[in-house]
């Protein structure tokens, strides 16, 4: 009987899961073929998270490579020669850095006074030339 009454209680974790964090229950479908395939991304989706929070759990870490090729691999000198030439791309290159290093748990974390800073910089329009 506790082995049932634990099958359920997991089982309704996950159902509660999927609707709060996968948005399960916010399909407004009418079809099945709409509701199967909202049913499954969502599941697919579950699948991926819990087996992440498990390799989290175990404190496997995912190589650089294996995360590199996920998400496409090597540029090629094309792709970044194309890259360089969109809009902001060294802002992005600037953000991809900083992201980089909020991943080292030994990092100092600057003061407020340097934010405050960065936002007024960042916020501030330059005069025009010749006004």
């Amino acid at each position: 009987l506790a082995g049932t009454i634990k099958a359920r209680w997991i089982c309704e974790q996950a159902h509660q899961q999927l609707k709060e964090e996968l948005g399960l229950d916010h399909l407004e479908g009418r079809s099945w073929t709409g509701l199967h395939r909202h049913t499954l991304m969502t599941m697919i989706a579950y699948a991926f998270l819990q087996a992440r929070r498990l390799q989290k759990a175990k404190g496997e870490k995912e190589s650089p490579a294996r995360r590199l090729e996920l998400q496409g691999g090597v540029m090629s000198p094309d792709e970044v020669e194309a890259f360089l030439a969109v809009p902001f791309a060294a802002e992005a290159l600037q953000l991809r850095r900083w992201d980089d290093q909020a991943k080292d748990p030994k990092a100092v974390t600057p003061d407020l006074a340097h934010y405050q800073r960065l936002i007024t910089t960042a916020f501030v329009v330059p005069p025009s030339k010749g006004k």
